[in-house]
């Protein structure tokens, strides 16, 4: 192994370490975690490891669902859906990578983030001049 094999896992112990904490010493109702890997495997553990089981929501964006490939990875995906209340993507094609990836099609919700550009703000038509400089 080398150090930069750790950087990782430890990342994920740390971030369930403070999660931890954190639920130890709050009243929280539900855990928002951002991305399946690692936020959401550290929810998952945490879903395993409490008495008071704090429900969690996870929202992909896409990376971890569409890049992040193989065996493990695969493993890892299908734990956090299993745990999870639900799981929101941002887009169809994150959706479909997901459900082809591991199921559970009813717990996946598409909320788009962005602004849909094209209905509110539309540009008006300016006349230029076909030979101008403009610096």
């Amino acid at each position: 192994f080398t150090l930069e094999d750790l950087v990782v896992p430890s990342f994920l112990l740390a971030q369930a370490w403070c999660a931890w904490r954190l639920l130890r010493r709050n009243r929280i109702d539900v855990i928002h975690a951002h991305w399946l890997i690692p936020q959401g495997v550290a929810a998952a553990l945490l879903q395993r490891l409490l008495r008071r089981k704090v429900p969690f929501v996870v929202t992909s964006h896409g990376s971890d669902v569409i890049v992040l490939k193989g065996a493990a990875m695969k493993f890892l995906k299908r734990a956090v859906v299993s745990s999870s209340s639900a799981i929101t993507v941002v887009s169809d094609a994150v959706r479909n990578a997901l459900v082809a990836d591991c199921g559970r099609q009813a717990k996946v919700i598409v909320q788009p983030m962005g602004v849909n550009l094209v209905d509110l703000f539309v540009p008006g038509k300016v006349h230029r001049d076909t030979q101008e400089i403009l610096f």
